[in-house]
């Protein structure tokens, strides 16, 4: 007869953080009758794609925005009055960019971080009725440019990146469209959508589906591929806007907002479990790995640390892990949550 269960015990584990002396601690349940389990992978929230995404798309949208905002003032709105639409979404966006940055973390250099968190204050000072509009247009301008620099080198988040680019770029043409003229060409958001495919496709619901229709697309109108992406044929009464132009642009809006939401929901394995948090010195070394792999001499001279040290209290440790691994035919130790890309 087996012995009766009084309740599940609750142990504590470390699950290393996005950021420098960062540990992120879980707490699960196991039952009293079994041995301590061995840690087995785990799946956390993974938030840099979506902030990636986000800041591209808004930066590409926000010199719009601020004409907004200049025409309401035109208009004689009073633009500190919360009920002013233009207004209230040019500080979302800003406020929204802002919190991207910081959940990026140490992904981005501290100097372009900083930089960028600057020129987003400086919009929102330059955006008054009182400040010629070219000067808060300026500052978007230097915004996008820094944002460029942050993501130059991390080809990764630079695909989710690119990907909010071309779809907000997509949004600003169409807004010109309205007021004369035709859409532009639809094909350098496919190839933004082909290369984010590649990266996490088949996890992306409205990629899917985008990849699928794209053949399809020739013999079809943009509109009637964007009908479809988005299930609006099962919904005829969505399709007010008899302009396609308009209905177009609508449709990229409900398409830019919902791949947001599906890239929030993205996770990413955990490929060991540390019963402690790393050390600023691991930390260090996982962030030099990251998508790349480096020898121990590579280590020492980035880190500037002495090699007794490297090994006894970063390497051997973070091995011992999981978190750490070492393969000569990719060039040295790398983080296998982050493997080396092949082009690398």
């Amino acid at each position: 007869m087996l012995p009766a269960e009084s309740g599940p015990a609750t142990a504590a584990v470390f699950f290393r953080g996005d950021g420098p002396d960062r540990a992120r601690k879980k707490e699960y349940s196991m039952s009293v009758m079994s041995p301590s389990p061995e840690p087995t992978p785990s799946n956390l929230p993974d938030p840099l794609p979506a902030a990636a995404y986000r800041l591209g798309g808004h930066s590409q949208m926000l010199p719009d925005l601020l004409v907004n905002c200049n025409e309401s003032w035109e208009a004689n709105w009073d633009a500190s009055n919360p009920s002013n639409r233009a207004w209230s979404e040019l500080v979302v966006n800003l406020n929204e960019m802002d919190a991207a940055v910081i959940v990026l973390g140490a992904r981005i250099e501290d100097v372009i971080r900083d930089d960028v968190r600057k020129a987003i204050s400086l919009i929102k000072n330059y955006a008054d009725p009182e400040v010629d509009l070219h000067d808060s247009i300026r500052y978007a301008s230097v915004l996008s440019s820094e944002l460029n620099r942050a993501f130059m080198s991390d080809q990764s988040l630079r695909t989710w990146y690119n990907l909010g680019r071309a779809i907000g770029e997509y949004q600003h043409w169409a807004r010109i469209a309205q007021v004369g003229g035709s859409l532009p060409d639809f094909g350098f958001v496919l190839d933004a959508v082909r290369l984010a495919y590649k990266e996490r496709g088949s996890e992306i619901q409205l990629l899917r589906k985008l990849i699928e229709l794209d053949p399809e697309l020739p013999s079809i109108n943009l509109r009637q591929l964007l009908d479809r992406v988005l299930d609006w044929n099962e919904h005829p009464s969505i399709l007010s806007c008899k302009e396609d132009v308009l209905q177009v642009q609508m449709q990229m809006l409900v398409i830019y907002s919902e791949l947001y939401h599906q890239l929030t929901e993205l996770t990413s394995p955990v490929v060991s479990v540390p019963l402690h948090p790393l050390t600023r010195l691991q930390e260090r070394i996982l962030r030099e790995v990251r998508e790349k792999a480096l020898k121990g001499d590579n280590l020492e001279q980035r880190l500037k640390v002495d090699r007794k040290r490297l090994y006894r209290d970063g390497i051997t440790p973070l091995k011992k892990m999981g978190l750490l691994e070492n393969d000569r035919s990719l060039g040295g130790y790398y983080d296998p949550l982050y493997p080396p890309k092949k082009n690398n």
